[in-house]
């Protein structure tokens, strides 16, 4: 049963390991910092490593989400329990697409919720695609970005 009631949680998507930057980065701290994007190239095509994971006040609340990704994924149907050791929900992914995640949230008293994101990573991206195309031209440069072989 989906409650009506909703929780304070936002599902959050970036190419930048929130282990490493924080989980609540703004545009202004991306650029202050030196960036490293995880990209592999695929016959022509760029996959991109982004973290997916959950955000917000009711946090503690949350006993598991499953995360419906893009059909195309094998597996698409990711539940992942809240743990000591993942206490976001986290989830890495490499995609080359962006797409809708749709989520399923059941807090602790067994009560389910229902949240959408439409993915925006590709929006960081575009404030890094001068950089990205120079790592892809020069693999040998190591100044924050890894490309992935």
């Amino acid at each position: 049963m989906l409650y009506e009631e909703q929780l304070n949680i936002k599902i959050v998507d970036t190419i930048f390991d929130p282990d490493v930057y924080g989980s609540d980065l703004s545009p202004e701290d991306i650029k202050k910092r030196r960036p490293d994007i995880r990209y592999y190239l695929s016959e022509g095509s760029s996959l991109y490593k982004v973290w997916i994971f959950l955000s917000g006040t009711d946090l503690p609340r949350v006993d598991s989400v499953t995360y419906q990704l893009h059909e195309t994924f094998d597996n698409p149907i990711r539940i992942i329990p809240r743990t000591l050791n993942n206490l976001d929900c986290s989830i890495t992914i490499w995609t080359w697409g962006i797409f809708q995640i749709n989520a399923t949230i059941l807090d602790k008293v067994g009560r389910s919720y229902s949240i959408s994101h439409q993915m925006n990573y590709g929006e960081t991206l575009k404030d890094y695609s001068d950089y990205i195309k120079y790592i892809q031209e020069n693999p040998e440069v190591s100044s924050g970005a890894t490309l992935i072989a």
